[in-house]
């Protein structure tokens, strides 16, 4: 962040991600830009946490501070975690931990689990991305929403969407619920329908099984990869709906990225794609209830298509300022209280 010459930061605050390398994911850089400058963001690395100067460390998800691509890399980043934790408890540091989900998506071993249930009872502010949303301890709640996604794609030029074209984007874990869209789509007998999957799969198992079914049906195509924003921005606007069936949610990047670039989506009966269709006007989140089938399907694409809408959908409320205003509050409020627990007799 940059600092007027004259002020001297009163907060630093160590986050769980590092420096910008061209994959990041934008919500980090957006938050990042976001604080007051009455706070000294900075990006992590192992050796600040351990041994940096900082008062508070603000947790986005613990699975990733203790997953590495072997077991004795997780075994290795799950005790320097611990370690990290354990200097937070003794130096009476601040832990304020954004809950973008209640669990884990993806098995943890059990050196792992137990690292992350230190890091939920060693968490002195939880920040939830909506007030529908209930932490694991009693530690104080502050709400700063998602922020939206228009002005990191501020320069993409707008596009006529291609008829009938379906999209599904992001990194590819099964409680996404790929498998439902898939067998759904099979079933679609529209033959002017096209699907496109774009983003890379997770495992194996589900690799093989979208590229199974991309032989299978021609209208389908698939690009497992990690793809440029540029890109995606294109198949986003191109596309006629998103389709998100996951099957667990408390926020949904994806959600806001495709309303950022002005396509409706469609996606599952929960409090949070609830509360968003309320935010955002009638007719850009398309919801729909049970399984996702072929039936789902037909009735986003025909409410796509011929529902009378508003020009954009409504993000005023999730402007980037606010947002980092209101985590600057949990930082501050973090600091508080470690300092007076510091200062008990």
């Amino acid at each position: 962040m940059t600092e007027p010459p004259d002020h001297q930061p009163s907060l630093v605050v160590l986050e769980s991600f590092g420096p910008p390398h061209g994959r990041n994911n934008p919500y980090f850089l957006l938050l990042f830009d976001s604080f007051p400058a009455s706070i000294d963001a900075q990006h992590f690395s192992w050796r600040r946490a351990l041994v940096g100067s900082w008062d508070v460390f603000h947790l986005h998800w613990p699975e990733v501070m203790v997953r590495g691509t072997t077991p004795a890399r997780s075994a290795a980043r799950g005790v320097l975690f611990a370690l990290v934790l354990l200097r937070i408890r003794l130096q009476r540091k601040g832990l304020v931990r954004t809950l973008h989900n209640a669990a884990p998506h993806e098995p943890v071993s059990r050196l792992q689990a137990q690292v992350i249930s230190m890091a939920d009872r060693a968490t002195t502010v939880w920040v939830t991305l909506s007030d529908r949303i209930a932490p694991p301890t009693e530690a104080p709640t502050i709400v700063a929403v998602h922020g939206h996604f228009r002005d990191w794609f501020a320069k993409v030029e707008p596009t006529t969407p291609v008829s009938g074209r379906l999209l599904f984007f992001g990194r590819i874990r099964r409680y996404k619920g790929l498998g439902r869209l898939l067998a759904a789509f099979a079933q679609l007998r529209d033959p002017d329908a096209s699907l496109h999957i774009v983003g890379r799969t997770e495992d194996d198992e589900l690799a093989a099984e979208l590229g199974r079914a991309a032989t299978e049906d021609k209208r389908l195509e698939a690009t497992d990869d990690f793809v440029t924003d540029e890109v995606l921005a294109g198949e986003i606007l191109h596309s006629e709906l998103v389709v998100l069936p996951f099957l667990e949610m408390t926020n949904s990047s994806s959600m806001l990225l495709a309303l950022s670039l002005d396509r409706p989506v469609l996606v599952p009966r929960m409090p949070v794609t609830e509360q968003i269709a309320a935010e955002v006007g009638p007719g850009w989140v398309l919801i729909y209830d049970g399984a996702l089938d072929a039936a789902a399907l037909e009735r986003g694409i025909r409410a796509a298509r011929d529902h009378d809408r508003a020009d954009r959908p409504d993000l005023s409320g999730r402007e980037w300022a606010p947002v980092g205003a209101r985590h600057a509050e949990a930082f501050a409020l973090a600091r508080r209280r470690r300092s007076r627990r510091a200062s008990l007799p």
